[in-house]
């Protein structure tokens, strides 16, 4: 089944955010935090039940394998769609998880 891919503008800027803080500790390691994003926004098109169900409300979380993050979402079967919710920052409160 081909899925619709949807990112809330919130994802939207969590990314910008994480890439404006690599990208001033190092030129181009922003660029490499997109790059990874990029990578596992493909990964779960292609496999959107990979990662488990973490809460009651149906959201998965796909963690990065280079940066310490996770992208939190939802796959909707009923509406043949995966939204993005949340680029959540593992080194932050997860009491402020999204």
């Amino acid at each position: 089944m081909a899925y619709k891919l949807s990112i809330r503008d919130d994802a939207k800027h969590d990314i910008i955010k994480g890439y404006k803080w690599y990208e001033d500790k190092s030129i181009g390691l922003g660029a490499r935090f997109v790059d990874e994003i990029e990578m596992m926004i493909g990964y779960l098109a292609t496999y959107p039940e990979h990662f488990q169900i973490k809460t009651k409300k149906r959201y998965r979380e796909a963690v990065l394998k280079i940066f310490p993050y996770v992208i939190i979402y939802e796959v909707s079967q009923k509406e043949g769609e995966i939204v993005i919710y949340s680029v959540f920052p593992t080194k932050d409160n997860p009491n402020k998880k999204p």
